[in-house]
């Protein structure tokens, strides 16, 4: 009775160990099936890799043989170039000289521009200095008088100080004498009043007298010098007649013929020897 009847504690384990059993096998025949599996995908991939490598070099192959050109397409491409390379260095220089001829251009105009400005500003300080040229002379001429009849020198020296200082603010304004006597006779800064014989031919046609002063701004006159001009006249030359011609030939001849013959002369005196 007690033989035949099995222990239920005995027979669970026997069942658990078996079932481990049966889950190792199958977790080693998962593992083998896996990595049989990767093997084969290794070996795929290595043979695509393979195979792409030598498709991508018989492509490379394939596309130098392709790009390699020919010798007349490359002499012709170079031509080519060539002419591109001197139009376009005909098109830089001919920008090049239109540009410089513009600056130039420019230039002169803003220089033309600066020198009108320039005759304006002088054109209106002469206007404005004009107005007081009358004054001005009038203190001069008081001056003069003063000085020639005698008048008291405090006051003389007083006019002149005045007279001073008028002429300093006119240089101020930029203005100046023109060339009085003893310079060449210039139609564009003097008048002439009337002319004056000279003796010396030096003075001929230059100023001698000025009778009122002119006077400029930089180039541009404002008021012209009112002047005498010197005038040389040569000595007439004294015209010689025929009457006195054939006279002076008359008396050549008779002065030759009252001279001795120095031949007879001596002949005579050999002969009394």
């Amino acid at each position: 009775m007690s033989s035949s009847t099995q222990d239920p504690t005995n027979t669970t384990e026997n069942s658990s160990s078996v079932e481990n059993e049966a889950a190792a096998e199958f977790t080693e025949e998962a593992t083998e099936a896996t990595e049989a599996t990767e093997d084969s995908t290794n070996d795929e991939m290595n043979e695509t890799s393979v195979e792409s490598e030598e498709d991508s070099e018989a492509e490379s192959a394939e596309s130098e043989s392709e790009e390699l050109p020919d010798l007349e397409d490359v002499i012709k491409e170079r031509n080519q170039l060539r002419t591109q390379i001197e139009e376009l260095q005909g098109r830089l220089y001919t920008i090049s000289d239109a540009y410089q001829k513009k600056t130039t251009e420019v230039e002169n105009t803003r220089k033309r521009l600066e020198r009108m400005n320039e005759i304006n500003q002088a054109q209106l300080r002469g206007k404005v200095v004009s107005s007081m040229f009358t004054p001005f002379e009038n203190l001069k001429r008081s001056i003069d008088a003063c000085a020639k009849g005698g008048v008291d020198e405090g006051l003389t020296g007083g006019l002149t100080m005045v007279k001073d200082e008028f002429w300093k603010a006119f240089e101020q304004l930029g203005l100046e004498e023109v060339p009085g006597a003893g310079s060449l006779f210039n139609p564009n800064i003097h008048e002439a009043l009337t002319t004056m014989p000279v003796q010396d031919p030096i003075q001929n046609d230059t100023v001698v007298q000025v009778y009122s002063t002119g006077y400029r701004i930089n180039d541009t006159v404002v008021r012209t010098a009112q002047v005498i001009v010197g005038k040389y006249y040569a000595p007439p030359k004294e015209e010689v007649t025929e009457e006195e011609v054939v006279s002076t030939e008359t008396d050549e001849e008779v002065e030759v013929s009252e001279q001795p013959d120095s031949t007879g002369d001596d002949g005579n005196e050999s002969g009394t020897v």
